[in-house]
């Protein structure tokens, strides 16, 4: 349910503009998990294989999807035939972008640009947000967390996952080394791992034509950091990309994309890192052969597929 509603809110966001609008657009869309199975998740992100498969057969009958590379090329695009262009984006790229997503996307022959945390990668940290949310509702069941200067106390009318996503949104704007020390003290670090995708898995997507770009360090939100912390975060992440995979790395996805997760100043060092795109997780669509910068994305799931559904005969 969560996720469906989710899938209504973004589309109500742009329905009004889409009714009237006959131009060519594209509509970027985003996923973070691609799973055998569905299950209901904290963060409501999960599709399942057999529906990541419908939804694909969806866009292919529907749109054109193109890459990446031909979205940022104004005026030297394929041969389209329909009016609406879809290009797929992945964040975060846990173990399942490589083992069920990317041999679905090669059978297809469809391609899409998967978005790296280089410490989740390297194996150095676990991804620190879905391991505090695990370590809280699953092992560490206290009812206050003291924690440097903070003090978080579950309320008698919150359930647990709310509370942890309370501690969540005040550490995320917090430097790596701070997140990290809190899971260290919770417990979390090793027993919550989760795997991602190795450089080597990356190499090889990126030889059958999959794009590699940059979804930061260490997966905090961006907009209250220094910038010099901000350069680690934007520009080491590309320059450690570049040295493991041996090609450029172009674009970047913001961590959490929404508008409290970023600001001019975080834009700028993302331009002068030396990025040609970025990518918000703020829902609307683009017109083909126009530039943009800040390109942004519907968040898809389970449900999203009933939306674009609806949405279809505005195309």
């Amino acid at each position: 349910m969560k996720q469906l509603i989710r899938s209504v809110f973004q589309a109500i966001q742009i329905y009004p503009r889409l009714l009237f609008d006959t131009r060519s657009k594209v509509f970027v869309l985003l996923y973070h998990r691609i799973l055998p199975k569905f299950y209901k998740d904290s963060w409501g992100t999960i599709t399942s294989e057999k529906v990541f498969k419908d939804q694909l057969d969806f866009f292919a009958k529907h749109c054109n999807i193109i890459s990446l590379k031909e979205l940022t090329t104004p005026h030297s695009l394929c041969k389209r035939d329909k009016k609406v262009s879809i290009v797929l984006t992945f964040d975060d790229t846990y173990w399942d972008f490589y083992e069920i997503a990317f041999p679905v996307l090669l059978q297809k022959g469809i391609p899409a640009t998967f978005f790296v945390v280089t410490d989740f990668i390297e194996g150095k940290y676990p991804l620190w947000d879905k391991a505090l949310l695990n370590v809280l509702t699953q092992k560490n069941k206290e009812k206050e967390i003291s924690f440097k200067n903070c003090r978080w106390r579950q309320r008698w009318d919150e359930d647990r996952l709310s509370f942890a996503l309370r501690i969540f949104e005040s550490m995320k704007f917090e430097m790596a080394d701070i997140r990290y020390e809190l899971l260290h003290q919770l417990g979390a670090e090793e027993k919550q791992k989760e795997p991602s995708i190795t450089w080597g898995q990356a190499k090889i997507m990126i030889q059958k034509g999959m794009e590699i770009g940059s979804h930061s360090q260490s997966h905090g939100s961006l907009s209250r950091l220094l910038v010099q912390n901000l350069q680690l975060e934007i520009g080491g992440s590309k320059k450690i990309i570049e040295e493991k995979t041996g090609i450029s790395c172009n674009c970047f996805s913001i961590p959490y994309g929404g508008k409290k997760d970023f600001n001019s100043e975080v834009v700028q060092v993302i331009k002068d890192s030396g990025y040609q795109v970025c990518f918000l997780n703020i829902p609307d669509y683009h017109y083909l052969n126009q530039t943009y910068f800040n390109y942004h994305r519907f968040i898809m799931s389970e449900h999203t597929l009933k939306v674009f559904s609806l949405m279809r005969s505005h195309f």
